[in-house]
Parts: C-alpha cells; sequence; structure tokens
C-alpha cells in the first residue's frame, strides 16, 4: 500500500482483520493488531469487537478477556453484545 501513496490507518487494517475474522483466523487478525500498534496507529472500537466476537466464537476465551484488558487499557469501552456474550461465559 505504501508504495502506491496509500498509507495504511485505522479503518484500512480493520478491514483487513474484519477479512481474517471472517474466515475464522482471528490469529493473523490479532497479528495485525499488534502490527497497527508498533505502526503508531491505534486500533479502534471496531477492530476490537470484531476480533472480540471472533474469538468468542472461536472458544478462545482467554484471548477474549486479554483483549477486554488492551481495550480498556486504550481508553476504549466494549460494545454491549461481544461483551454480553464474554460476560454470560464467565457465569
Amino acid at each position: 500500500m505504501p508504495e502506491k501513496g496509500c498509507l495504511p490507518n485505522e479503518f484500512s487494517f480493520g478491514i483487513l482483520v474484519r477479512g481474517y475474522c471472517r474466515f475464522g483466523l482471528a490469529n493473523k487478525g490479532l497479528e495485525l493488531l499488534d502490527e497497527m500498534r508498533s505502526s503508531g496507529i491505534f486500533p479502534n472500537r471496531v477492530v476490537y469487537n470484531t476480533l472480540i466476537s471472533s474469538f468468542y466464537k472461536e472458544g478462545k476465551t482467554g484471548d477474549v478477556e486479554k483483549l477486554v484488558e488492551r481495550m480498556k487499557e486504550d481508553g476504549l469501552t466494549c460494545k454491549q453484545q461481544p461483551l454480553m456474550f464474554y460476560q454470560l461465559y464467565l457465569c
């Protein structure tokens, strides 16, 4: 992308994360989240919620918990639906 003059931003990364998650590749999406942060681009709520929902569907609740904490550290709150699923799982 940069070689074509198109610099990545939170939206372009978000599209890629969503694509990975749609095909059950949440771990690849998580790698992109780390790449975003190392590039100085901070993920938005949509990116986090996409990953949280995907990890939850894959049964990877440990990753869900870590993402919720990272999201809070970034000063973001979770959308109600993914957070509700996670809270129900804990009960």
